[in-house]
């Protein structure tokens, strides 16, 4: 079987896949994701246009990245997210697990408004206000010399949350969004799953500043430099319902 070298954008070495997994995932027993994604998204000047819906509570439905990470030190991560149903919103907007540890990096919406970022196991809580029906902006920024974790909504600072361990997240693991892992890829529940859509979720290997976040917040076209992962249909595999949806392409 002939093999061919992919630069992988988690890590900084090459990765050796078999060509047929190329041609077709189903050898390799994946599902092949099939948003529709901008023409321009190849361009190091344009973001990855990239949304899916998750149109229920399932604990089948998630997404999954393909492939490997190298240790996380610093991190950050952005998204677009829109809220389906009504009640109080609960889902899984990121799952990190390694068989030593399902709460590597985790961050969960629970009941009664709470908003949850759990790194190696150790728990950090506020309240949120994400709203129905529109489209909110979020990220985080995770800064493991400092111990801290700062959340942005909407392009403005919510919250700093400091943590004692400040040991770097070990690669390895797998990465979902859409459900959280009490074992690796396993151990599902319907209340962590994600009911509503997501749009240009990207993730980096630094801190993006409060000036690139705003930015991105007020420009969907404006993309932080640097990204490590985007939800381009080659770097992951739909669970479930979850489907891409057209994305309008407003970065001509």
């Amino acid at each position: 079987m002939e093999k061919i070298a992919l630069f992988v954008l988690f890590t900084s070495s090459f990765l050796v896949v078999d060509s047929d997994c190329q041609a077709d995932f189903k050898k390799c027993s994946l599902k092949c994701a099939e948003a529709h994604v901008s023409s321009k998204t190849m361009k190091e000047s344009s973001c990855p246009q990239t949304a899916y819906v998750f149109p229920r509570k399932s604990a089948t439905d998630f997404i999954r990245v393909k492939y490997p990470m190298a240790p996380i030190d610093d991190f950050s991560v952005c998204t677009w997210i829109k809220i389906y149903g009504s009640g109080i919103f609960t889902g899984t907007l990121l799952s990190y697990a390694t068989v030593e540890d399902s709460n590597e990096l985790v961050i969960i919406y629970q009941g009664n408004h709470d908003e949850q970022v759990i790194a190696k196991s150790e728990f950090g809580n506020r309240k949120h206000k994400l709203k129905r029906g529109v489209q909110n902006h979020l990220c985080y920024t995770f800064q493991r010399s400092a111990g801290t974790v700062n959340i942005y909504h909407d392009g403005t600072f919510q919250a700093k949350m400091n943590y004692k361990k400040k040991n770097k997240i070990p690669a390895g693991g797998t990465f979902l969004i859409g459900q959280e892992q009490d074992s690796p890829a396993g151990s599902f529940v319907v209340d962590q799953a994600i009911h509503g859509e997501i749009r240009n979720y990207m993730a980096w290997n630094r801190v993006l500043t409060a000036a690139e976040i705003t930015k991105m917040y007020q420009s969907k076209c404006y993309c932080a430099p640097g990204h490590i992962l985007s939800l381009l249909p080659e770097y992951i595999q739909l669970s479930g319902a979850v489907n891409g949806i057209n994305v309008a392409d407003e970065c001509n």
